[in-house]
C-alpha cells in the first residue's frame, strides 16, 4: 500500500511529497481559483492537492502528480528529465534573445 503521508503541515513538507519546488506551488495558488486551501491548523490535504494537480494537468517533469513513480520505468523518467531540460535551455535562450533586442540603441531600430 502507499505509505505516503495523508497530510502536510505546511507548504514545504507538500512540496516535497509533491517532489515539486515550493514556489510552484505559490504559483499555482495564485493562478488557479480552485487550488486546495490549507486546513484550520495550517495542514495540507496531499490527495487533494494530487487531485487538483491531475485535473489542471499539472505536474513535475511532465508527469501529472497524481501518477506514481513506480508508473514510469527510470529509462523513460530519464528521458522526460532531458527533454524537460532542453525546453528550459529553449526557453531562456529565447528570452535572452528578447532581452537583447530590447535594448538595441535607438540609432539601431
Amino acid at each position: 500500500m502507499n505509505d505516503e503521508p495523508k497530510t502536510a503541515k505546511n507548504y514545504a513538507e507538500l512540496a516535497r511529497i509533491l517532489d515539486i519546488d515550493r514556489r510552484t506551488l505559490t504559483r499555482w495558488r495564485g493562478q488557479f481559483r480552485d487550488a486546495p486551501i490549507p486546513e484550520a491548523n495550517g495542514s495540507h490535504d496531499v490527495r487533494e492537492w494530487r487531485s487538483f494537480a491531475k485535473r489542471h494537468g499539472l505536474g513535475r517533469q511532465g508527469i501529472a502528480l497524481g501518477d506514481q513513480a513506480g508508473d514510469v520505468d527510470g529509462d523513460a523518467l530519464e528521458t522526460l528529465r532531458r527533454r524537460d531540460l532542453a525546453i528550459r535551455i529553449k526557453e531562456r535562450e529565447h528570452r535572452l534573445q528578447a532581452l537583447k533586442a530590447d535594448y538595441l540603441p535607438v540609432e539601431a531600430v
